[in-house]
């Protein structure tokens, strides 16, 4: 996962040197918002960015950290990840791994792919049906340790 090895701080600032280079704002929130989302793990949804930022930023717009959060995307410095419900998460890891996704609690894991499954959903390996791919991530749909556990005591 190549994003996944560069630290918040450097990174962040490198996304604001790109934004001012396209002629666009960098302001203080929207340092906040990239700033706090580099730092998560946990595949924040735009609430969640919302709430941890605008504790420093009361007078923040949840559309501030939507725009930031899509201009992530389109920088190609974040991925959106569907857990099956609702809300979009997003996801700071850029690089190819897996997202296990639990169809109960929601919650997003990320795992490196092994060289042999990324070989075979490779963007060369799509393009032999005609259709260029410019990332491979796959989602696996289940249960997470925690919610497999609570379902067996249930059961028992």
């Amino acid at each position: 996962m190549s994003t996944a090895a560069r630290e918040p701080e450097p990174r962040a600032n490198s996304i604001a040197a790109t934004i001012r280079e396209r002629g666009q704002r960098v302001t203080p929130q929207r340092m906040a918002v990239i700033e706090e989302f580099l730092t998560r793990r946990d595949h924040p949804s735009v609430e969640q960015i919302y709430r941890s930022v605008s504790e420093r930023f009361s007078m923040m717009a949840v559309s501030t950290v939507y725009d930031t959060l899509r201009l992530l995307v389109e920088l190609g410095e974040a991925v959106e990840v569907s857990a099956g419900g609702s809300e979009t998460r997003y996801d700071p890891l850029t690089g190819d791994h897996c997202h296990l996704i639990c169809t109960q609690c929601k919650q997003v894991i990320d795992l490196d792919m092994p060289g042999d499954a990324e070989a075979k959903l490779s963007p060369a390996a799509v393009e032999r049906v005609g259709f260029a791919a410019e990332r491979v991530i796959v989602q696996a749909y289940g249960l997470c340790a925690q919610c497999r556990s609570t379902a067996s005591t249930r059961t028992s």
